[in-house]
């Protein structure tokens, strides 16, 4: 690497820093307006997409922002992705083996090593083997989700599932390895843009959260609370909302007897309670296991019994005005600022009322908003916003077919998916990922894809990023003088790349 790349990688490091302080305490202004706004067009599909491209860019042109963001909050299914793309999809392990089988097959493996008379050394191989197929197959779930990410047409659903899996986080260990992929693509992914009431009920009655959150082990005479907790807390009505320890208890409470079933190990449940069991592939309610007493949550009491009771409280905390407030800021923070105003929350939750809760309709409040247009380009990206929208450069023709880089670099920069470790889900401010740690990072992921252009296409394209593109130089076209000034310095097309990837303007959304 030449002195004077070095010297203008420095320079955009700098730059970055200062942009980073400068956006994100510069005032927003303008008037309301009851049309949509015509905001800078790379700004607004870089706000509502994981990154601007060609196609989407023309897509918004051709249709109009207006048009375009109306078929954005309304997809049909997940989207029609290349026909490379959807084979890589379709030979994954975990779109061909069922989620439970393979979870059964795994364990008995790990059974049957601990059972069988191989010495210490072969066991401990054995077992490490089967920890790698865990692994692997975990892996194929981060490089599904960013294939969508990358491809799908539907990118507003492909943010908006990644923001609602941060938001009903779960983390990846044990058999929830073997999970994740089902959690995207089944669980969160159909829900996203619907009623907020139903996606809460596809989480409280799926497996990931259930063992994530220990409800498995929750029933009558042995309580665990960790479930009941989060819900309140992180999931609908949030902190600050006036909830106490007992509403904690007695929403465990209610939850006692829901639970999954292993595969390989029947589950017994005593005549007198067989009509009231029920299943639903891995998650069953045993009525044996319920506490079938009164509770109050939140002041409201519950009566009745079993499931009618677990979808009375999911009705209620799903609906009640402080989960509209606090999913409504929460959208807000995601979408426009850090700090949004009070004013556009307001509106927010009017809409959520008026709704019944309709994710859609409650985003349309916030798009239409002058906030909204105002924020464009001020919200700095985290890691994955950043990986995904550099993948989402490359030009039409060329088709990532190695994801692995991508995965690695996600958890190097400390934002894998699935890998949050607490039930709070990651944090999106600036100030967590704009350090200089953080992008000297990025500096070198932009030096790694500029020069191995087959770490992410086999057999490698003679240049990743087409730097000449009709659609390259208008985004270079949007960079300041001095940026573009910058990249002109660049000795050859790898280093444009780099450049390029290395912008303090590429760092925002």
């Amino acid at each position: 690497m030449s002195s004077q790349f070095r010297f203008a990688r420095r320079q955009f490091l700098q730059r970055s820093s200062a942009l980073t302080l400068g956006l994100l305490s510069c005032a927003r202004t303008g008037l309301a307006s009851t049309d949509y706004p015509r905001a800078d067009q790379l700004a607004f599909i870089n706000r509502l997409s994981w990154g601007v491209n060609a196609k989407t860019l023309a897509d918004v042109e051709r249709q109009g922002q207006a048009a375009w963001l109306e078929a954005q909050m309304h997809p049909k299914g997940e989207g029609t992705l290349p026909a490379a793309i959807e084979r890589q999809i379709a030979a994954m392990t975990i779109n061909k083996v069922p989620m439970s089988l393979l979870w059964y097959q795994l364990s008995e493996k790990l059974k049957s090593v601990q059972k069988s008379a191989g010495s210490p050394e072969q066991k401990a191989q054995e077992q490490q083997n089967i920890q790698k197929q865990f692994a692997a197959i975990s892996r194929e779930a981060a490089a599904q989700q960013m294939l969508y990410a990358i491809y799908s047409p539907n990118q507003l659903q492909e943010q908006l599932a990644w923001f609602w899996m941060n938001h009903f986080s779960v983390f990846q260990e044990g058999p929830l390895r073997v999970m994740m992929g089902d959690y995207y693509r089944r669980v969160i992914k159909p829900h996203v843009l619907g009623r907020f009431v139903d996606l809460f009920r596809a989480t409280v009655y799926s497996p990931q959260m259930l063992l994530y959150l220990n409800n498995a082990q929750n029933a009558k005479g042995h309580i665990n609370e960790n479930y009941g907790r989060e819900i309140m807390e992180l999931h609908t009505v949030g902190v600050g909302s006036g909830y106490t320890q007992a509403d904690v208890t007695n929403l465990a409470r209610v939850l006692t007897g829901l639970g999954v079933a292993i595969p390989g190990q029947p589950i017994r449940v005593p005549p007198q309670f067989e009509d009231a069991f029920w299943q639903d592939g891995l998650v069953v309610f045993n009525p044996a296991r319920h506490d079938s007493d009164p509770k109050t949550v939140f002041g409201h009491v519950f009566h009745g019994k079993g499931l009618d009771e677990i979808n009375q409280v999911i009705e209620f905390l799903g609906n009640h005005p402080a989960t509209a407030r606090h999913i409504s800021t929460q959208l807000a923070q995601f979408f426009v600022a850090e700090n949004p105003p009070k004013e556009l929350i307001d509106r927010m939750v009017d809409t959520w009322q008026k709704s019944h809760g309709e994710i859609a309709s409650v985003l349309r409040t916030l798009f239409y908003h002058r906030e909204f247009t105002h924020s464009l380009g001020k919200l700095f990206k985290d890691p994955l916003h950043y990986l995904i929208s550099a993948a989402r450069l490359l030009p039409d023709e060329v088709v990532i077919n190695h994801t692995d880089p991508l995965v690695n670099w996600s958890n190097l920069m400390g934002e894998a998916l699935y890998g949050r470790s607490t039930p709070d889900g990651y944090q999106l401010g600036a100030s967590h990922w704009n350090g200089s740690g953080q992008m000297a990072n990025r500096f070198e992921f932009a030096g790694f894809i500029a020069a191995r252009p087959g770490a992410l296409v086999q057999p490698p394209p003679k240049v990743l990023i087409d730097m000449n593109s009709p659609f390259i130089q208008e985004l270079l076209g949007s960079f300041s003088t001095q940026t573009r000034k910058i990249i002109e310095q660049a000795k050859n097309s790898r280093q444009t790349v780099s450049l390029l990837l290395s912008a303090p303007e590429f760092m925002w959304r």
